[in-house]
């Protein structure tokens, strides 16, 4: 079966947005973050603190100042983590550009693309 105007034109702007200068950031950033385990450790260990913290919190759990203590030092290493730190940006600038796309979308469709997307469909 052929390919619809449309599908082509799609593939032809996935094409054209992989090599835009913030998707290839997200991916060499994304990549970063695979590679350095230092990092990928701080991911981790702040991921399941935050699990563990919330589950007793919604068991009723009182936080002690020991346990929210060591979360936000956990917070601010990440925040501080140049690797991190890196690929927080790259999403930045990534959904800067996909929003910029959709709205040319928008408005040359005449349809609000972005929300009809996000809800599957009509």
């Amino acid at each position: 079966m052929a390919a619809t105007t449309l599908e082509t034109s799609a593939d032809h702007l996935a094409l054209q947005m992989a090599y835009e200068p913030a998707v290839i950031e997200l991916r060499e950033a994304r990549a970063a973050l695979d590679s350095d385990t230092e990092a990928r450790s701080l991911v981790e260990r702040y991921q399941q603190t935050h699990l563990e913290l919330a589950t007793k919190q919604r068991a009723g759990d009182v936080l002690t100042d020991e346990q929210i203590s060591v979360f936000q030092g956990l917070q601010a290493s990440i925040q501080s983590h140049p690797t991190i730190r890196r690929l927080v940006e790259a999403e930045q600038d990534a959904t800067a550009m996909l929003t910029a796309v959709a709205a040319e979308i928008d408005e040359h469709a005449g349809i609000d693309f972005t929300r009809l997307a996000a809800r599957g469909g009509c």
